[in-house]
């Protein structure tokens, strides 16, 4: 028994065996026991009266369950297997042995692409100061997470039902856990034309960036002051977790402004007008500056934090979907004998930080991400080389089911030839006419066979067609795709390949007659695309490949339209878009996958890296303010930071001292990275060169200049 007091009369928990009392022998599932056990009802129930054994419960109630989920599919990858349909069916012939592979996709940005722009972007926080959040709440995860959840649906139907931003054409949206503070939502708005905020006037109505009148509008003062105030930082506030040496991330104070102007960067400049009106945040004083912005109508309704912002460029995408792709926080550093194997489900799992609200949401079996558009996924495939799903014991009956079944493609091909109104469409474009679904079976024949059935209803408009993603290295099939996106109505692979009367040999060969392969235009298709779904290390990757397998006309007009799309990430981020330092890092980021195929950077014209240590040293402060900082900052140790301080520093000038390692633990709180910003402000008033490095991106935010490092340990044995 680990929950003795949960459990006072011994009463078993969850098992395997554990059936309804409904009497349809239907196990009880993991998550339907929790549910039970978690509901709120009008006797005591000491799962929820527990404290913060209550919160230590529902962590591991649904590490347990999620554990369980994985094991299954760990315990069964030997089972379900995917190939092509050629080599299944090579396999047969010869006798050779199966290859497993994986392939998987992500197309949820691409949801936003037919829409060309976002227009407003929402974040919404769970409010710790409402009644019970600081007391009960703290152990309550489930309120948490119910009372959120309760509040984002209503704020969801505000927007799309009520449309008090404007009517809504689209909408995304994703919850993120953060490590420290409540749920929060990041929402994607895209509203019909006649309603986008494309003016200012406009702008004006649906957000705010000013302190309202504390006697004409006292509640939505309080508010304001209260949940969409930033900081202050800066000079009010050097500690600010948000500042960066001696600017805020965030860019407050904000400039003030007479009135709002229309995209700056993407984002427009809001009206912030100096007219006086101040309020008391702590023991600072702050004017419009400070003001975070935000629609006055949602503040007062829900009372918490609502940052409502209006947008204009696919950076607004990336920043919202890392948080579906970017994985859990995690800090990981393995020793394993044999480098080469790879644990999908163990790297799920390992080191992963689950918070007792995030443990409650799941459990409670909320949506993590939901949008309203449905992306209709389209296959790309060469002749039989298809993927097919099959168990190991089913080959034959595999590949029977798949020479009589049609891809999307295939199907694609043969609704060409019946239906004269598909021939206008391109292959991306049929979704949104047609449904791909299975043909009624009949009596003698238990194949499946799927078809594109024209829609009967207008549910069409609510779904966008996009077509895989193939790397470059994969020509043909590149090729190929090239084709789809640039011929309608084509009913055969061969009629694919067929360009003015001319069937030729192979897809290359018809992409280069179609004059596809012969500029830089292609090419500035191919990264408009990744651009707007591609993470810059996989940009970097595709350019190299580009400039290895394509040789485009002019490589380095290619570099210059993109590269700072190509160095938009994590070390780029905090310096200006024509910094060297940041160039240099992602053309050595290009350099080590050219050199894999025996290339380097100045073969194509390119400047060539300057080689460069761990963590770039940041040489660009003010020795005479770090000095004082570090002084002004070392007056507020406590005694343990002031010795571990001490230490440390004498160390560093201490030429006798071989062991100058060390190791910093205490709890959450306990003044870690304020010893760490005292040590590197002091030393940099010295003149000395620091260079700050951290294993996970939450710690090395909180740093001056921090930069993320990934450590990868291998050792192999020879026995």
């Amino acid at each position: 028994m680990m929950y003795p007091l949960l459990h006072p009369f011994g009463d078993p928990g969850w098992s395997p065996e554990l059936k309804h009392i409904s009497g349809n022998n239907k196990r009880v599932s993991q998550m339907e026991y929790y549910g039970y056990r978690f509901a709120v009802r009008n006797s005591f129930n000491p799962f929820l009266s527990a404290g913060k054994l209550t919160q230590q419960y529902f962590v591991d109630a649904y590490i347990k369950t999620e554990g369980n989920r994985l094991n299954f599919i760990k315990m069964n990858q030997s089972k379900l297997r995917a190939e092509t349909y050629k080599c299944l069916a090579d396999y047969l012939q010869s006798d050779a042995a199966a290859l497993s592979r994986c392939n998987g996709h992500s197309s949820t940005i691409r949801k936003t692409r037919p829409f060309r722009y976002n227009d407003m972007q929402s974040e919404m926080e769970r409010n710790p100061r409402k009644s019970g959040a600081q007391s009960t709440g703290v152990n309550r995860p489930d309120l948490v997470s119910r009372v959120f959840h309760i509040k984002l649906n209503e704020l969801l139907d505000d927007i799309g039902k009520r449309h008090v931003l404007g009517k809504q054409k689209a909408k995304i949206h994703v919850i993120e856990f953060q490590k420290r503070g409540l749920p929060h939502a990041h929402i994607l708005i895209i509203l019909r034309q006649e309603d986008k905020p494309s003016t200012d006037d406009k702008i004006d109505k649906l957000v705010c960036a000013e302190i309202p009148d504390p006697v004409s509008h006292p509640k939505l003062h309080s508010m304001v002051t209260h949940h969409m105030i930033h900081g202050p930082c800066g000079t009010q506030n050097m500690n600010s977790p948000c500042m960066d040496g001696n600017n805020c991330t965030k860019d407050f104070p904000k400039d003030f402004s007479a009135e709002t102007i229309a995209s700056i960067g993407g984002y427009p400049r809001y009206r912030r007008r100096e007219n006086g009106v101040t309020a008391t945040v702590g023991q600072k004083s702050i004017n419009n500056q400070w003001v975070v912005p935000y629609n006055p109508f949602l503040l007062l309704k829900y009372n918490c934090h609502i940052n409502i912002e209006v947008c204009a460029t696919i950076k607004s995408v990336k920043y919202l979907f890392k948080y579906v792709y970017k994985g859990h926080d995690c800090a990981n550093v393995e020793i394993r004998e044999n480098a080469n194997q790879h644990d999908e489900v163990k790297s799920f799992l390992d080191a992963r930080y689950i918070s007792p609200p995030e443990a409650a949401w799941r459990l409670f079996g909320y949506r993590m991400h939901q949008q309203t558009h449905t992306v209709s996924r389209l296959q790309v495939h060469l002749p039989n080389e298809q993927m097919i799903v099959f168990q190991k014991d089913s080959i034959p009956s595999a590949v029977r089911n798949a020479a009589a079944t049609d891809t999307t493609l295939t199907a694609w091909f043969k609704l060409n030839q019946i239906d004269s109104d598909a021939r206008n469409l391109f292959y991306f474009e049929v979704p949104e006419h047609y449904i791909f679904e299975n043909l009624a079976a009949q009596e003698d024949n238990t194949i499946k066979q799927k078809i594109w059935r024209k829609r009967r209803n207008r549910r069409g408009e609510k779904t966008i067609g996009r077509i895989y993603t193939v790397s470059f290295s994969e020509t043909e099939r590149y090729c190929l795709r090239m084709l789809l996106l640039h011929k309608k109505g084509v009913t055969s692979f061969e009629d694919l390949r067929t360009i003015n009367g001319t069937i030729h040999d192979n897809f290359q060969q018809a992409a280069a007659a179609l004059g596809l392969l012969d500029s830089n235009e292609i090419w500035e298709e191919t990264l408009d695309d990744a651009v707007i779904s591609g993470m810059p290390y996989q940009l970097r990757q595709l350019f190299a490949l580009i400039c290895i397998f394509a040789c485009p006309m002019n490589i380095v007009s290619l570099w210059e339209k993109y590269k700072v799309s190509l160095m938009e990430d994590d070390f780029g981020h905090r310096h200006p878009e024509d910094c060297q330092h940041c160039m240099n890092l992602a053309l050595r980021d290009i350099q080590e996958t050219l050199a894999i195929h025996g290339k380097f950077c100045n073969d194509f014209g390119l400047p060539k890296p300057r080689p460069v240590g761990l963590g770039a040293p940041i040489t660009n402060f003010n020795p005479l303010e770090q000095e004082l900082l570090g002084l002004e900052m070392s007056r507020n140790l406590n005694a343990e930071q002031l010795a571990a301080f001490e230490l440390i520093c004498a160390s560093i000038v201490d030429p006798t001292e071989k062991s100058k390692c060390y190791f910093i633990d205490g709890p959450g709180g306990s003044g870690k990275t304020y010893l760490y910003k005292t040590l590197i402000s002091t030393l940099r008033g010295e003149n000395k060169i620091v260079v700050s490095t951290a294993s996970t991106g939450i710690a090395a935010n909180l740093l001056p200049n921090g930069e993320l490092i990934t450590l990868n340990i291998s050792c192999q044995s020879h026995w």
